[in-house]
């Protein structure tokens, strides 16, 4: 199954080699990785594939000290519906 996680991590040599390491052994395999460097963070999204459950993925990856935000795109979040009548 494949989850899309949003990260920040801090702009430290070897965070991403960090964070997909954990990746690795957590069981998870790395399909697509996309970062870039935004206001002196890099930021990006990856997409990872594995039939282990997603939130100890994320859990590990909260401990790391160069993630500062880890967030599953997938996962729902409180929308507000406008309707507009015609």
């Amino acid at each position: 199954m494949n989850h899309t996680l949003s990260l920040t991590l801090s702009d430290q040599p070897g965070a991403l080699e960090r964070v997909l390491r954990v990746i690795r052994v957590r069981g998870f395999t790395p399909s697509q990785v996309r970062f870039a460097q935004v206001d002196g963070h890099w930021r990006g999204v990856l997409v990872v594939s594995g039939e282990r459950a997603l939130h100890t993925l994320k859990a590990q990856l909260d401990k790391l000290e160069d993630v500062l935000r880890v967030d599953d795109v997938a996962a729902p979040q409180s929308a507000t519906v406008v309707r507009v009548a015609c």
